[in-house]
């Protein structure tokens, strides 16, 4: 069906029509042997709940009997502005039938009218509802997709962090999907009725999350979950023996949790360490650079050399590495809280690493063990399974991008037997030193495991 969508929490919730075209007719409408059941055109797919006509749409006789008929079916119709426009078409030019109709059409109980501008209002006055709504100090994307046994709802936070909650219309149980490792997850904070599913989030700037809902599985799914928290609650799981298990950070007051069996509990936190910044790295700084001969492509100079940082900074500020491309690897270590081990004795103490700003990717070993992909919006990271007793290191590898080396050579090279784009354009300017490396901002936040 051609048409416009309203953007924004309603999307993929009704079709605007006679904005995409200048006149509005069967052929363009393509719903009139569309059936509408309980309320819904094409209750498979895509299961539009409303039709919406835009203001001086130029609407056809068979186009107004086709939107008659969908009115007539309990599809809620909802008139924007001022009225449509008579579009004659073939032999059918009574002006004064038309518009005899029209007022038969806006008369029927389900023919709505709205001012511009306030077409979510009059959908949420006649008792509509999108399937994903949000509520945030941001600005959030959203696209629901649904099949027979799985359907899942995409929220995408745009540029800059932001919290708020999505509202999903769905009952059944919520997982994350992790886009960057396919790991399936149970939702274990979120409140639900008899219609929908709310759950708290907190995003990063470009962070996108996926929630997906499906029937439960009485066996391995949780029974119980979070209604309130504290933001100190940094994550949980569930395990069917021992039941939900919340990571718990460094707060000077205690926080109280409500549980959806009821339960409600304070927990004191003043006892885990705070969170502390990695400091005193060492970088092994791999160099790629262009041999004597340009034509030569198949032998890069690849060396490194090391540097003892106190704290992070780009590249863009040693003098040493300023004009250097290539990767860098980056070492540190640090002892887990409180006692400096972590044994059977402590097993209940984790910690996350987070990392503030990803330039372009990375890779973290810790004790020489891989971890999974982190997402690279939101660099944080449960380390735990891989900590161990007394010292551990934590590696970060990072690239960089050619242009702070290749702007050192770049009068010397040729694209295609030309001068290089960037000397014509000017752009990006070429004094200008990218910033490169791992930045500011790595964090160790240890947590308390409390069972609840």
């Amino acid at each position: 069906m051609s048409s416009i969508w309203f953007r924004s929490s309603w999307n993929s919730y009704l079709p605007f029509l006679g904005w995409s075209y200048n006149y509005l007719t069967p052929e363009n409408l393509r719903c009139d042997q569309a059936i509408v059941e309980s309320g819904v055109l094409a209750s498979r797919s895509p299961a539009w709940k409303a039709l919406a006509v835009g203001p001086k749409a130029n609407v056809s006789l068979d186009a107004l009997a086709s939107l008659q008929r969908l009115a007539d079916s309990d599809l809620p119709i909802i008139m924007i502005g001022e009225s449509p426009y008579f579009w004659p078409e073939g032999n059918k030019t009574d002006a004064a039938l038309f518009e005899k109709n029209l007022d038969i059409l806006r008369s029927s109980d389900n023919v709505h009218s709205a001012e511009e501008g306030l077409l979510a209002s009059k959908l949420s006055s006649i008792g509509l509802r999108p399937r994903v709504a949000v509520k945030t100090n941001g600005t959030w994307y959203i696209t629901w997709r649904e099949s027979e046994n799985l359907s899942h709802a995409l929220i995408y936070s745009d540029l800059t962090a932001s919290q708020g909650e999505v509202d999903i219309a769905d009952t059944r149980t919520p997982f994350f999907l992790n886009p960057w490792t396919g790991e399936e997850t149970p939702v274990l904070t979120y409140r639900q009725d008899n219609v929908s599913t709310t759950i708290p989030l907190s995003l990063a700037g470009n962070q996108t999350v996926v929630v997906a809902f499906k029937l439960r599985n009485e066996l391995t799914d949780p029974t119980y979950h979070l209604t309130s928290f504290s933001s100190h609650v940094l994550g949980s799981t569930f395990d069917s023996n021992q039941g939900l298990t919340l990571q718990v950070a460094h707060s000077t007051s205690d926080i109280q949790v409500t549980l959806s069996n009821g339960v409600a509990r304070n927990i004191s936190t003043s006892s885990i360490p705070p969170a502390f910044e990695l400091s005193h790295w060492s970088l092994t700084a791999e160099h790629w650079e262009a041999p004597s001969n340009l034509s030569d492509v198949e032998s890069t100079v690849k060396y490194n050399t090391t540097h003892e940082l106190p704290s992070l900074v780009s590249w863009s500020q040693i003098p040493a590495l300023q004009n250097v491309s290539g990767i860098g690897y980056y070492t540190t270590s640090f002892t887990v809280p409180p006692n400096s081990t972590r044994s059977t004795e402590n097993a209940d103490i984790g910690a996350y690493l987070s990392f503030a700003n990803v330039l372009h990717a990375l890779r973290v070993p810790v004790n020489g063990q891989p971890l999974p992909p982190p997402d690279l919006t939101n660099a944080v990271i449960n380390i735990s399974p891989w900590l161990r007793s007394g010292n551990n290191t934590i590696t970060a590898i990072v690239p960089t991008t050619l242009w702070n080396y290749l702007r050192t050579i770049i009068g010397s090279l040729e694209s295609a037997g030309a001068v290089p784009l960037p000397l014509v354009l000017g752009t990006p300017p070429l004094g200008t030193i990218e910033e490169a490396g791992l930045l500011p901002g790595v964090r160790i936040t240890p947590f308390q495991k409390v069972v609840c």
